[in-house]
């Protein structure tokens, strides 16, 4: 099992298009794939591309930071859409999510 840490899943998620600061590229390990990193000082994130990954036709929406993580290790993510929240287990498996209805009710 890989061991993600949440800095890693709030770029990969979207924080890098919502979040100010520069993107920039640094080498990595591999010669053929750069690690990218964004945001500035003690809030840079490493982006880990595909990770959070959604079935076809389906989108994150807003995310405004309403991010956590369990004793678990499952980390929640809150959006400003239909998609609700969304649970991933620590190794990008998305394992339920919690739908919010087209229209509340009075």
């Amino acid at each position: 099992m890989t061991n993600m840490h949440r800095r890693t899943f709030l770029a990969a998620v979207g924080i890098t298009a919502l979040a100010p600061g520069r993107a920039v590229s640094a080498p990595s390990n591999s010669s053929s794939v750069p690690l990218q990193l964004t945001g500035n000082g003690e809030w840079t994130y490493a982006v880990e591309s595909g990770w959070g990954a959604l079935p076809a036709g389906t989108t994150f929406g807003g995310t405004h930071g309403a991010i956590a993580q369990d004793k678990a290790g499952n980390i929640y993510v809150s959006t400003q859409s239909h998609t609700g929240v969304l649970v991933y287990s620590s190794s990008d498996q998305r394992i339920s999510s919690v739908t919010l209805p087209l229209r509340l009710t009075e």
